[in-house]
């Protein structure tokens, strides 16, 4: 393994050789400063007494010297709602609630992203070259600025009610080496040096690593989306899966772009397997995924993984991510109360 290895340590070194970047492997999210910050989720309670949950972004500028940030919030179906031009000093960070970002806004734009009794999206954070913009990151104009200066963390709060958890923002680093194959590029259009978290992209980084030549996916769909869920009937548990499941410039999810045209040849509903914790499969059934933003909740008296499969990837270009939030919250002692979120697998 010692010259595969050192054929791809060189490669991936060519490829993000930005000063403040090390090694890092395209086509996965590796927790390394990037110049696009991607937030799957975000939701908060629209009546904070009712629905306490809010969400807190925090972006860290890495750079010597500032940097501008494009920030562009997106419904659930990956409408373009609202946006903001940021500038972030040299090595500060820049913190928002999102409950205060929704207060500024338009009326229109809280109606968009108006989700029963709560607000839900997506956000993408973008380094740019000009002091701001208002067009999407997908437009063919948009003015990238490609270096790998951020970092982003996110926390889903419900501060009234004692519960704080963070996760990372999806780092999307810049790949400047014109030698990476084309599989690996173009997270919001073709021609973006932007790394792509789709199937392909991860098939091709997964041969990487073997020392093989780059190959797309074989057949253009998600083979699993897994992740841990936990229940208890005596300790009230039940968990979330989010699903993110976007092609930019799309509205809705596979099974919206799956049921749009009958030429596209793939399925609009998928299979969704609960696991017990022996690997016995206690529900199998079929679900849609119509958003990007897609939650899926599970509520069982058993914990185990939730495994959603088969899913198309839009054109082979979803882009695409999953996590769970674990919770238990039994009536009869709210001290044992508690709240986990774990990153789930995406087997392409």
């Amino acid at each position: 393994m010692v010259g595969p290895l050192r054929r791809l340590t060189a490669l991936l070194a060519i490829a993000f050789a930005t000063p403040s970047v090390g090694l890092a492997l395209p086509g996965y999210h590796d927790q390394r400063p990037a110049a696009t910050l991607l937030v799957p989720f975000f939701e908060t309670g629209v009546d904070p007494a009712a629905r306490p949950d809010d969400t807190l972004l925090s972006v860290v500028n890495r750079a010597d010297v500032p940097r501008t940030v494009h920030v562009h919030v997106y419904d659930r179906d990956g409408r373009p709602v609202f946006f903001l031009n940021q500038v972030i000093a040299a090595h500060a960070v820049w913190s928002r609630a999102m409950r205060d970002l929704l207060a500024v806004t338009t009326a229109a734009a809280r109606t968009a992203l108006r989700v029963d009794d709560v607000y839900r999206g997506f956000l993408t954070i973008d380094t740019i070259s000009t002091s701001a913009t208002s067009q999407t990151p997908w437009s063919a104009g948009f003015p990238f600025f490609n270096s790998n200066d951020l970092e982003g963390y996110v926390y889903f709060t419900r501060l009234s009610q004692g519960s704080a958890n963070g996760l990372s923002m999806v780092p999307i680093e810049v790949a400047l080496a014109s030698t990476l194959p084309s599989t690996l590029r173009g997270f919001y259009r073709s021609g973006d040096p932007r790394e792509r978290i789709d199937v392909d992209a991860r098939v091709c980084a997964e041969r990487m690593v073997a020392s093989e030549q780059c190959e797309p996916d074989v057949n253009g769909l998600v083979l699993r989306l897994h992740n841990r869920f936990f229940g208890s009937v005596s300790l009230g548990g039940r968990s979330r899966v989010v699903a993110f499941t976007w092609l930019p410039g799309f509205v809705g999810g596979p099974s919206v772009w799956c049921g749009e045209v009958s030429s596209r040849n793939c399925a609009t509903s998928y299979g969704w397997r609960n696991f017990d914790a022996s690997g016995a499969a206690r529900v199998s059934t079929m679900l849609e995924l119509p958003h990007a933003v897609n939650v899926l909740d599970v509520q069982l008296p058993f914990s185990g993984v939730a495994s959603l499969q088969q899913v198309p990837s839009m054109g082979r270009r979803m882009q695409v991510y999953t996590f769970a939030f674990n919770s238990a919250a039994p009536q009869s002692n709210p001290n044992l109360s508690w709240d986990a979120i774990f990153e789930g697998w995406v087997d392409p």
